[in-house]
């Protein structure tokens, strides 16, 4: 039956414990899931509003400054040293054009102008007296930039020239109609890397020209500064996260974050939120578990003390029945005159045995009762401990000595003096004759020796006697209350003495200890405290 109440008990509890542990499981790595989810794609819905924003503003950077570019007058952009054209009624700058100074917006690299041969002059350089360009060293625009741009504008004429006029505006002149185009953006090689020009066509009575200027493309890279994670700007369309065009006319320009950083790190922290809920869950797990086996340990742990008492009551009963059926039988043989005249004085010494064996009994179940209840109360006062034991075992030599053993007592000189409660001192002295008389019934010598030492300790009070000593499995639980030797043929017994002696000794501020006696038996000894 207490077999199958502890399986109920592991049942339950292992359902107790599986069920929540399986639900926290599968909500908290379900938690977890989502969280880590968001922070994947926290930088991706970040990088997505931070593209947008950046090229918009970009966007609205250039189109301001090619709308400031597209009303400036076209003669703006001739040679240092070009004449106006006859009869032009713009008035020639003080100083010449205002460009010849170089740009005023940081975000123009250089103005330039072709002509309809493809030669290419800038506001600063100078024009020699045949016409040609004097490009001195001090230019910004190298030969190779110049054959770059030549380029670019004669792919944007050829481009154009399929194209209508909308966007176009006619400058009434009086040497003739100057037809100016508007700004364009357009896609140019220079030095190796892809850069953002503005062109434009200007139709004269005399010469077809392309006016431009070049985008500077590290001030352009500096409109991007604000951005969250490192930014680029690119030709070409959108191809991933992380990117967006940028709204300009006739061109295809991206600006891409990199997420390579943001992404890396976002999975870091993901994978530190698994790591952390699969932490926290193995330690609830295993503290559950742990809860649910101490839950377990006490079911059977209070099934075998509540088994260990009924035998306690048992045997309680059984010791009081044998001492109690004693005193009824000599009682009633005294009382009614039976047996011989000459065997009262016996009977009498026979009731009084049963009686000390009975006072034994209940002295040891009152003892183990306030044990359990509150723990042993002692009065220790300082005195003799030699002097109290051999008053002690003279008063339970007569029991113990009619029961076949032969107590010797042994007393050494200048034992110190210590602090003892002598109805405890006299208790374990009882409990341990008791032990002692009861376990050598089988042996051939039946001494039991007592004494009382002292070493650099204290005094030591030992009880040996010469029978077949303890069980090796039980010297570990040897004080533990209803352990006994699972021997059949061992000697009847409460199984609470040895317990008893321990409260005892240890509320006296003792201990006790057990040991193999030399040659056989068992020795127990108790060590008082010297005085403070």
């Amino acid at each position: 039956m207490r077999e199958k109440r502890t399986s109920l008990v592991m049942l339950l509890v292992a359902g107790g414990v599986l069920a929540p542990c399986l639900a926290w499981y599968v909500a908290g790595s379900s938690a977890a899931h989502e969280q880590a989810e968001r922070l994947r794609k926290a930088p991706l819905q970040l990088a997505r509003l931070e593209t947008d924003r950046l090229a918009f503003h970009v966007a609205m950077r250039l189109e301001s400054l090619r709308e400031a570019e597209a009303r400036r007058p076209y003669t703006d952009y001739r040679a240092q040293g070009e004449p106006l054209p006859a009869g032009c009624l713009i008035e020639e700058p003080l100083g010449g054009s205002p460009l010849a100074m170089g740009p005023s917006d940081p975000l123009v690299w250089a103005h330039f102008q072709i002509d309809s041969v493809g030669q290419l002059t800038l506001p600063h350089s100078s024009v020699g007296a045949e016409g040609e360009s004097m490009v001195d060293d001090s230019s910004t625009i190298s030969s190779t930039v110049a054959e770059e741009l030549e380029c670019a504008a004669s792919e944007y004429l050829a481009s154009i020239r399929s194209a209508t006029g909308l966007g176009r505006r006619i400058v009434d002149a009086p040497e003739g109609m100057v037809i100016v185009g508007p700004f364009s953006w357009h896609t140019a090689t220079i030095e190796d890397a892809p850069t953002l020009v503005a062109l434009r066509e200007v139709v004269t009575p005399s010469a077809v020209l392309s006016q431009g200027w070049v985008v500077n493309h590290v001030a352009l890279a500096e409109l991007l500064n604000d951005a969250p994670y490192p930014a680029i700007l690119r030709p070409g369309v959108p191809e991933g996260d992380g990117q967006a065009s940028l709204p300009l006319s006739r061109q295809k320009w991206t600006v891409e974050l990199d997420l390579a950083e943001p992404m890396a790190q976002a999975e870091v922290e993901a994978a530190a939120i698994h790591r952390r809920f699969r932490i926290n869950f193995a330690l609830g797990a295993v503290a559950a578990l742990l809860a649910g086996i101490a839950i377990i340990v006490q079911v059977r742990r209070a099934e075998k003390l509540a088994a260990e008492r009924a035998r306690f009551a048992a045997s309680a009963a059984h010791e009081l029945r044998t001492p109690l059926a004693g005193l009824r039988l000599y009682g009633e043989m005294l009382a009614e005159g039976l047996g011989a005249p000459d065997k009262r004085q016996e009977y009498a010494r026979r009731i009084s045995d049963e009686a000390n064996r009975l006072g034994r009994v209940v002295a040891n179940v009152l003892g183990f009762s306030q044990l359990q209840r509150d723990g042993v109360q002692v009065k220790a006062t300082r005195g003799d401990l030699a002097e109290a034991t051999r008053k002690s075992v003279e008063q339970l030599r007569p029991a113990i000595e009619a029961a076949g053993a032969h107590i010797e007592l042994v007393l050494d000189e200048n034992v110190p003096e210590t602090e003892f409660d002598g109805d405890a001192v006299h208790q374990i002295l009882q409990n341990l004759l008791d032990n002692a008389e009861k376990y050598t019934r089988n042996s051939d010598d039946r001494r039991i020796d007592v004494r009382v030492s002292a070493n650099s300790a204290g005094p030591v009070l030992s009880v040996r006697d010469h029978g077949p000593g303890v069980d090796r499995a039980l010297r570990r639980r040897l004080f533990t209350p209803f352990v006994r030797s699972s021997d059949p043929n061992a000697p009847a017994g409460l199984g609470v003495g040895l317990a008893l002696v321990r409260a005892l000794a240890e509320a006296q501020g003792a201990t006790v200890t057990h040991r193999a006696g030399d040659g056989g038996g068992a020795l127990f000894s108790v060590h008082f405290p010297p005085l403070s």
